[in-house]
């Protein structure tokens, strides 16, 4: 096969890709295309509209090498700040037109933690992964129009966390108020060749763009750790005016980046004109059409016949999405209700949220009485949405004390209680925030349980091998090192003081490397008011020991942290789901709570891409505990002393039997 000839800019300081080695982030697969191009008449139509390089077309021979097999490439599109239902729309529609185009790449979905229902939904139709973000802090000079400046000052801070998605070698950043009109994969896979650090796109109504002048609308970077490390305390230092944003900051701090140049077809602003500036510089097609400035697609209309054909498949992609999101619908239940404007500006749909509950059929088996408790707890807009949602935030953290008003549990109480504690609580959501040593989307976890069917194997070495292991409870395992493994990396508890500190004072005997972190489960008032008195406890103990200068500092050495309220709405919107919306159970309880199992299940398949249970299945023959003693005969029903009315144990390993089929996670046997 003939290789390309490629020129790279030599008036750049060329910078060298990240290592592939380096640490992996979210949940997410990945497709590669090749490209190989055949054909020199089709090769020659693309040199208006190719990546170029010091002003030349970047493929100069009829044959052109696929790219190497090995290389990851996505595109990210980004929800974050506080983003309204219209915002969520607009999002929808820029990202249901490049998948119009046929790209089969990865589209990620960067966003904040939001309760917007059915965006899950409507982001898995669109098979887009979602990636969530914690705040990047950093302050700002205020400016005449200062709301709309903080605004997106804070956005810009929030989009670079882009940088960390190191689960890829190259990703393209697309703004959401953009259409794309054609397939991008080859112009990234064109770049990806190239090896330069950025792909650019011009500004204006610039044929190229060139060093220091760029849109980052449409922009492809290639992920470092080590890079947003050194971005991150060099923007929270700097006196920048509110109004500017990521645009002008990496001009700056990437200067010295390699690079390449993509052709304006590739983001031509519709307020430059989009025909004038196609007859300027003879381009044939509009690849991408960029509402960039202050002229925005929503409620627009233009004379300008490229851009009309462009405006109207965005306005119709919102408005499909915005019914979409506008009017949620749960198991078949029709919902009527008034859209006014102020609903689809993006206000919560109360009317939505407050259905009539439908009615258990009570002559089905399995229905039990108090019913209608059940169903008033499956019919939280909180559960609703967090079904929809692809993933949830595990760790509760500063960031969400200060940007949601309560915690919803199941007794809901207002966030501000968290304030004496906040320097306590991890910074943000990620895992790296309480560990920094593992793996912020660890590869293979294993959910160990303490079910008896484990004596039947041994497991051993198989868990041990996992790159996380999860255990729920703090259990035995000495003795049982052959059927249960050795290792610990989190240990997921109901909260109580004296064995909050009991994990401590076991994990400080052990060697760092062997250590693990404790998660406590946020469900019941009683376990987070144990975790409220023990985090008094060791800033009380931490204050006592520091000095006076130091006390601003103050950080605690716990290894104890409080899971989010939305993994528990999470867990419950499963059993929700598998229950009828709570109409079928196994008790006369109005209650109905997803065991510590259960939670542990749903935190590995937010961090974690391939999952095994192990020990989280019932056997007749076998104890319920594996450290338990022997049944004297084989029989399904359940211990008096381990029989708990608010579980639903046989429910949950039908649950795990499901997600086996279905691909989700992997029952050993």
């Amino acid at each position: 096969m003939i290789k390309p000839t490629i020129e790279r800019p030599s008036s750049v300081a060329s910078v060298s890709s990240p290592c592939r080695s380096c640490s992996r982030g979210p949940l997410l697969a990945v497709l590669l295309i090749s490209l190989v191009v055949t054909n020199a008449e089709e090769v020659s139509n693309l040199t208006n509209v190719w990546p170029t390089a010091n002003g030349r077309p970047l493929i100069t021979t009829a044959v052109v090498s696929s790219t190497p097999s090995n290389l990851r490439i996505a595109y990210c599109l980004a929800l974050v700040g506080a983003p309204t239902v219209a915002m969520a729309a607009q999002h929808l529609a820029a990202i249901s037109l490049l998948r119009q185009t046929g790209t089969k790449k990865d589209v990620l979905s960067m966003q904040s933690p939001n309760s917007i229902l059915r965006l899950g939904d409507a982001l898995r139709t669109l098979d887009t992964k979602v990636v969530f973000v914690p705040h990047v802090e950093g302050k700002c000079r205020t400016s005449s129009s200062a709301e709309q400046s903080r605004f997106r000052f804070s956005f810009s801070f929030h989009i670079l966390r882009v940088y960390e998605q190191t689960q890829y070698d190259k990703i393209l950043y697309l703004d959401g108020d953009l259409a794309v009109r054609t397939p991008p994969d080859r112009l990234v896979e064109a770049w990806a060749r190239q090896g330069t650090t950025e792909l650019r796109t011009p500004t204006g109504c610039n044929r190229v763009p060139d060093q220091k002048h760029y849109n980052t609308g449409v922009w492809g970077i290639t992920p470092s750790r080590d890079y947003a490390a050194r971005l991150y305390p060099w923007l929270a230092a700097g006196k920048f005016p509110c109004g500017i944003g990521s645009q002008t900051w990496v001009e700056f701090f990437g200067a010295n980046n390699s690079w390449t140049r993509a052709s304006l077809a590739w983001n031509l602003k519709a307020d430059q004109g989009t025909s004038r500036c196609m007859r300027k510089w003879g381009l044939r097609e509009a690849h991408v059409v960029h509402w960039s400035g202050n002229r925005k697609p929503l409620g627009l209309r233009t004379a300008d016949p490229v851009e009309a054909r462009a405006l109207a498949a965005y306005q119709a992609a919102h408005l499909r999405w915005l019914t979409f999101l506008d009017a949620p619908a749960v198991d078949n239940i029709r919902i009527w209700h008034n859209r006014t404007h102020t609903q689809r500006s993006g206000a919560t749909n109360q009317s939505a949220l407050s259905m009539p509950l439908p009615r258990c059929n009570a002559s089905a088996p399995d229905v039990a009485p108090k019913a209608s408790m059940r169903q008033r707890l499956c019919a939280k807009p909180e559960v609703r949405a967090a079904l929809s949602a692809a993933s949830v935030p595990v760790l509760w953290s500063r960031d969400l004390v200060r940007s949601q008003k309560r915690f919803m549990n199941e007794k809901p109480f207002a966030a501000s209680k968290f304030e004496p504690f906040i320097e306590q609580l991890p910074r943000n959501s990620l895992m790296s925030s309480a560990w920094p040593d593992g793996c912020e989307m660890c590869d293979t976890c294993a959910v160990v349980g303490a079910g008896g069917s484990l004596r039947k194997f041994e497991h051993g070495a198989q868990i041990d091998g996992h790159s996380l292991v999860l255990r729920p409870n703090w259990i035995i395992t000495k003795g049982y090192e052959n059927k249960v493994g050795t290792r610990t990396s989190i240990n997921l508890f109901f909260g109580v003081e004296g064995m909050m500190e009991q994990f401590e004072k076991h994990q400080r005997s052990l060697p760092e490397e062997r250590r693990a972190i404790g998660l406590i489960t946020s469900n019941s008032d009683r376990s987070v008011a144990s975790f409220f008195r023990y985090m008094h406890r060791v800033r009380k103990s931490t204050v006592l020991n520091k000095t006076a200068t130091a006390a601003e500092t103050l950080v605690t050495p716990s290894r104890v942290f409080l899971t989010t309220d939305a993994v528990y709405h999470k867990a419950l919107a499963e059993l929700c789901r598998a229950t009828g919306e709570g109409c079928m159970w196994q008790r006369t309880s109005g209650t109905m709570r997803p065991s510590t199992g259960f939670i542990s299940v749903i935190i590995a398949l937010q961090i974690c891409r391939n999952v095994s249970l192990f020990g989280l299945t019932d056997d007749p023959c076998q104890p319920f505990h594996y450290y338990g003693e022997p049944k004297a005969t084989c029989t399904k029903a359940i211990p008096t002393k381990n029989d708990e009315p608010l579980h639903w144990f046989e429910k949950e390993h039908e649950i795990y039997a499901r997600w086996h089929r279905e691909g989700r996670l992997t029952v050993p046997t």
